[in-house]
Formats: structure tokens, sequence, C-alpha cells
């Protein structure tokens, strides 16, 4: 097997070359004949994967966080290759979701001695992600710590202060399997996986092949009691609290007056009005198999 290495140098403030040097060591040592690329601008992974898909490729990897990733998975759509994980962002969240190490070299190991597990991806304005979209509080926050280099989830709680400071809430009218919800929310998130910004468990029950979308609504709330849920949202155990709303669906619109922003997996995806809907174990992905330690 010949895996292609995609790689976004620019990734976790400069280290996505580093790791992407050592993980085409690692395998070229491992007796892999890799075709490594880097991407010099945003847009170029996708295209370098879905060149991949037309030569053939049975195995395209990505080294870099979960923007990179993103990329790769949509120049993957609709053709047969399995994706490969080297963790190199700020957040990493879907290889955290996944159980793939963080080190290069175990991350390489999982590459070598892994198994094959499909995992749904999440369809939304023409384009698919796999973590968690975001709009409001969250997308604000998001793109507040993109401007930060450093990696977990360290670099999202500092921008919430700004944040807070603004008006946080607006009208989100909410369309879904059986029901639908109008009314002021803080925060949005429609979550393919339980992690996001770098380790914050907004979505905390949702699976990557349960074929649904885990949808929670943080309602119009004081700022002073988002502040206090903070630890909560480590932990994934703020659900129970009075102002949060969460269900699961196959599919969901979202409208929201004024349109606002939404960001998937990090990057800016499109402005509302959005519909999201789950395209059921599209994606293969190598995960550690057996015995393999995260």
């Amino acid at each position: 097997m010949s895996p292609y290495l995609i790689a976004n140098p620019r990734a976790g403030g400069g280290r996505g070359e580093i790791i992407f040097r050592q993980a085409l060591r690692l395998l070229e040592g491992a007796g892999y004949r890799v075709l490594p690329f880097l991407s010099e601008h945003p847009g170029q992974a996708r295209e370098l994967a879905a060149g991949a898909v037309r030569e053939g490729a049975e195995l395209v990897v990505a080294c870099g966080g979960d923007g990179t990733i993103n990329e790769v998975v949509n120049g993957l759509r609709g053709g047969g290759a399995c994706l490969g994980i080297i963790p190199a962002g700020r957040g990493n969240d879907l290889a955290r979701s996944l159980g793939i190490p963080r080190r290069p070299e175990q991350a390489c190991a999982v590459l070598r001695r892994g198994r094959v597990r499909r995992i749904d991806t999440v369809l939304a304005g023409g384009r698919s992600f796999c973590v968690v979209a975001v709009l409001g509080l969250a997308a604000r926050v998001t793109l507040l710590a993109n401007q930060n280099p450093a990696a977990g989830v360290l670099p999202y709680l500092r921008p919430l202060r700004r944040a807070l400071a603004q008006d946080v809430c607006t009208w989100l009218e909410l369309e879904y399997d059986g029901g639908s919800w109008r009314g002021q929310a803080a925060l949005l998130a429609v979550g393919n996986t339980r992690y996001c910004g770098g380790g914050l468990a907004l979505t905390p029950r949702a699976r990557p092949d349960d074929g649904l979308l885990d949808v929670c609504v943080v309602e119009n709330v004081a700022p002073w009691r988002l502040v206090l849920a903070l630890p909560s949202l480590l932990w994934g155990d703020f659900l129970g609290k009075p102002f949060v709303r969460y269900f699961r669906s196959r599919r969901l619109r979202v409208k929201a007056v004024p349109a606002q922003a939404v960001l998937a997996d990090g990057d800016l995806l499109q402005d509302t009005p959005l519909q999201f809907r789950v395209d059921a174990l599209s994606l293969p992905v190598l995960v550690p198999g057996r015995g393999q330690g995260q």
C-alpha cells in the first residue's frame, strides 16, 4: 500500500510540519511507500484528497487539526479511500473522539495495525463535517480562539470573557424530526461526536455511528450562569440544567434572525439558514485496534 500523506504545515501554530516530518520518517521506516503532500493554502488539502481518490488511493492520511481533516474528508466524498489521522492541530477533537493518540509514533502505529471503523458524516451547505457545528456564543469564541496557536481547551476559554461582553443571544427557529423549537438562544451545537473546542463536551451523548445528530441549545440565560456552568462543559454533565435543551434527529433546519455564521470543525461553514442531515456510515476511518493504547 502507498498511503497519501496530506499535511497542513501551519496546523497547531506550526507543529503540523514538524509532526508531518516525524510521521513520514516513521511510516517510511516501517516500509511504506508514502506519497507526501503539504497544503499551501486553505482548500488545497481537499483538492489533494480528491486527486488521491481519482488516482485510486486506498488510504489517505490527514496530518493536521480538525480543519485539515475536514478538508480531506470533503475531498474523499464519493470515493472508496479510507481516512487515516495523525493529530497535529490545536483541538484534535475527532481524533479524541475516536481514541486516536496524539503522539506521532502511536498515531502511526494505528495506521499500521489499526482497524477500519465506519462513521457518519454530516452534510450541510454542500459540505461534510465530522465533529460539531456551532452557532452563537461558541462560534464567536472559536473565531477568537483560532488566533491562538496553543493546544487544548484553554485558548477557547480565554476569549469567553470578550464574547460574553457582547449580546450573546439570537432568535432561532429549529425544525427537526417530529418537532420544532423557537426562541432566544445563546448557543447552538450540532454534534456528530462528543467533543469540540479542544475537549469541551457540548454534545456529550453523541456517537459518530448512530445515524443521528445530537443537538444542544443553550437558551437565553444570564452570562454569569454560563460562567458557572463552564466546569460542567468539560465533563459533559450540564444536560440537566434548566436552560439547556438536548435532542436527537436525523435532520435539522436552522434559521436565525438576524442571520448568524455557523462554524463546523472549527472553520466557517456558511451563514444561516442552513439544513443538516446525516450521511450514515459514509466514512471509513482507521482507529486503534484491540490492545492498542491511546
